[in-house]
């Protein structure tokens, strides 16, 4: 985690967003969307695709944790919902930052 962290902050600049939204599910719906989205679209699987449950596993924990160490600017956005729900709830938390 320490080695993606500096990577990040030399590749932007040490520039960092505002707002993250993680738009959070668990990796086999990921995988299902994303095969459904490819054969819609006429594609085969990617290389992220093809990688290994545990590696999705491994990359989800990994975006919650960045989340729990920056909570007032990573949020964590359930999206096993519609994403009508999604979406109120991204505009309600940009109203809240934007306002303070």
């Amino acid at each position: 985690m320490h080695l993606i962290k500096a990577i990040n902050r030399f590749a932007t600049e040490k520039i960092s967003p505002h707002m993250t939204f993680v738009l959070d599910v668990a990796p086999e719906e990921g995988l299902r969307r994303a095969k459904s989205r490819n054969q819609k679209n006429m594609k085969g699987e990617d290389r992220m695709e093809r990688e290994t449950m545990d590696f999705h596993q491994r990359v989800r924990e990994g975006y919650l944790k960045w989340a729990r160490e920056y909570p007032g600017r990573i949020f964590v956005i359930r999206s096993d919902r519609e994403k009508e729900e999604v979406h109120e709830e991204i505009v309600g938390i940009v109203d809240k930052v934007v306002t303070r």
